[in-house]
């Protein structure tokens, strides 16, 4: 998979064009619209200490600039032929349109459980894009075995920095009550990990209690327990249900969103990965 940045394109994309090849494209339904309203009346002030200015219309620019393109084979000589052709007619593009990719937020990676994986030599402008064993995306930290492993470091040195904020207001004496302490570890933490739950819950259990341990311990001080205090306990007390059921509610409800569209074209496939695969292993 490549990851593209176009340089600058926040602050010179001309809306109107964007707005009008997405409408040879999505002809049908709301989606033109939302991407209208999404586009249409942004804008901007600048701060100085404490002087707010006047709010101004951003006429350019829009607010995501990066994007994917991937191919998916047994060979990784097809891999690099099939990327090579999409590099070079994103070239072409770029020099007809205007844009241009930063070669220094380009990304390559490779996605294979095969030791020893060859590296692909993919060039955006003359310049071979950099391969790298995990790329972000959304959010998420992608790695080329897609076990998770960096994905759930990162959340749990996320999720240890704001449990500093709770250990603060959890104070004995001046800090919050627990009603509003497990509002805030909701917000703070639990949220966190339920964002894209869906994929990285595929990983072993073992892996993912690198996170569920950090979860219980914010749990734990929001309600004042004890580390000798058991799990199911402190769940009971917080009316919090394990994160394991929360992770298969959350992708249960996406199945069910996505099956229930019939025009999606992952319906199917969606259908088949999350009810049959996934929950065989319960």
């Amino acid at each position: 998979m490549i990851c593209q940045d176009i340089t600058k394109a926040y602050d010179t994309i001309w809306r109107h064009r964007v707005i009008q090849i997405f409408s040879k494209i999505i002809s049908n339904g709301n989606m033109l619209n939302y991407i209208k309203n999404f586009l249409d009346n942004r804008q901007f002030a600048v701060k100085v200490s404490n002087t707010l200015s006047v709010n101004l219309l951003q006429e350019n620019g829009v607010p995501q600039d990066d994007f994917n393109f991937w191919c998916r084979s047994n060979n990784l000589s097809t891999v690099q032929r099939f990327l090579e052709e999409t590099a070079n007619k994103l070239t072409q593009w770029a020099n007809t349109s205007g844009f241009k990719f930063s070669n220094s937020k380009s990304q390559c990676i490779i996605f294979s459980r095969k030791r020893g994986q060859k590296h692909i030599n993919v060039q955006i402008d003359g310049k071979n894009i950099p391969n790298n064993n995990t790329v972000k995306i959304l959010g998420l930290k992608f790695d080329t075995k897609m076990n998770w492993i960096q994905h759930l470091k990162y959340l749990k040195t996320d999720i240890n920095q704001k449990l500093n904020l709770i250990k603060m207001l959890s104070h004995t004496q001046w800090g919050g009550d627990e009603h509003t302490l497990i509002r805030i570890h909701r917000q703070l933490i639990r949220a966190k990990l339920d964002y894209e739950a869906i994929l990285y819950q595929s990983t072993s259990h073992s892996h993912l209690k690198i996170i569920d341990s950090a979860l219980n311990s914010s749990i734990r001080l929001c309600i004042g327990a004890f580390k000798s205090s058991p799990i199911e306990s402190i769940r009971n007390i917080a009316q919090e249900a394990p994160q394991e059921l929360r992770r298969a509610e959350k992708t249960l409800l996406y199945a069910a969103s996505i099956t229930r569209n019939t025009d999606n074209v992952l319906g199917n496939t969606t259908y088949d990965f999350f009810l049959f695969h996934k929950w065989s292993h319960y």
